[in-house]
């Protein structure tokens, strides 16, 4: 099974991509800021997808830290 840690400010992305990607047997991990996603959820993404955005933290500055 994959862990997926989706992260977005927009709560009805993370929901929508949340039901679909449960659907298909993922185990999923949410967060709403760059913070948040470095603090919460200590997982290992060997493939991670971004979408940059202007937040308190880059899309870029999360994956360094991963």
């Amino acid at each position: 099974m994959y862990n997926i840690l989706i992260c977005d400010d927009e709560r009805d992305i993370v929901s929508a991509l949340e039901i679909y990607l449960s659907s298909e047997n993922y185990t999923i991990y949410k967060a709403y800021t760059g913070l948040e996603a470095l603090r919460g959820h200590q997982i290992i993404i060997p493939a991670p997808l971004t979408a940059f955005s202007e937040e308190e933290l880059s899309s870029a500055f999360v994956l360094a830290q991963l």
